[in-house]
């Protein structure tokens, strides 16, 4: 069994708590994460859900498919995953303390590639100058992979314009017309420092979670209880000690 599987398993109803979503034993000890409403209920179980008071109620989950998991869109390194470029209009209108979740394509078996909460929105300019993200600058001359993977790729000119610069986005050292129209259309750039990337390791789905899986474009239109289901879930999943590159790699960097 799946670790979501097992976790799931303690989904149960409780005549007193009906509102919560997972139980778990006693063993399993109390859970300090703040994002939880943590209580005991009549079966001395600990109540385990998604604080949607806290996190607020205009909270909205975009899920859509990674068609191309390189890296690059989202980019999880440094500390920080990063939403840069491709999907402008999700860009464009996501809030602080929204959701994105990115699942892999059918054939891959719609698992759960990814998935972060906005902790902060960047226009492409504060993005490019500020110092916590000059590695996710492109650096094809440095032997790690990782800064081949960079999606601060937008430099601010003098006339208000931006280079694209040479990375997955452009056309070798030229730009690409396209993938830079796209980008900046976007207006914006979606940073996390909760989130949980699986790379090559990507899980797959409870059943009940299917309603997440995107055709074309994406999804955000989703009953509160899915949300905050899959929420609560999410929040006891252990997150990869180490930042897994896409499934086409055979290997890990240990950040």
């Amino acid at each position: 069994m799946t670790l979501w599987g097992f976790l799931a398993s303690f989904k149960v109803t409780c005549n007193k708590c009906l509102h919560v979503r997972f139980f778990m034993p006693q063993t399993f000890g109390k859970y300090p994460n703040t994002a939880f409403d943590t209580r005991r209920c009549e079966y001395n179980f600990y109540v385990m859900s998604y604080d949607f008071a806290e996190k607020g109620g205009n909270m909205k989950l975009y899920s859509y498919i990674v068609t191309h998991d390189t890296g690059f869109s989202p980019n999880p390194y440094w500390g920080y995953c990063t939403l840069a470029c491709c999907k402008p209009i999700i860009r464009r209108n996501a809030n602080i303390g929204d959701w994105m979740v990115g699942i892999s394509t059918k054939s891959k078996g719609h698992r759960l590639i990814y998935a972060m909460e906005v902790n902060e929105i960047l226009p492409f300019e504060q993005y490019h100058k500020d110092p916590r993200f000059k590695d996710k600058i492109p650096d094809f001359k440095n032997p790690n992979k990782l800064y081949r993977f960079g999606d601060n790729i937008y430099k601010p000119l003098p006339n208000g314009e931006f280079k694209q610069l040479p990375s997955m986005h452009s056309s070798g050292a030229l730009e690409n017309s396209i993938t830079k129209q796209t980008d900046l259309n976007g207006k914006n750039v979606l940073v996390s420092t909760n989130f949980w990337y699986f790379g090559s390791e990507a899980i797959a789905l409870p059943n009940q979670f299917h309603d997440l899986i995107a055709g074309r474009g994406y999804k955000c239109r989703f009953q509160q209880e899915l949300v905050k289901e899959f929420l609560s879930l999410l929040q006891l999943t252990p997150k990869p000690k180490s930042i897994l590159l896409p499934p086409t790699k055979a290997f890990c960097f240990r950040l």
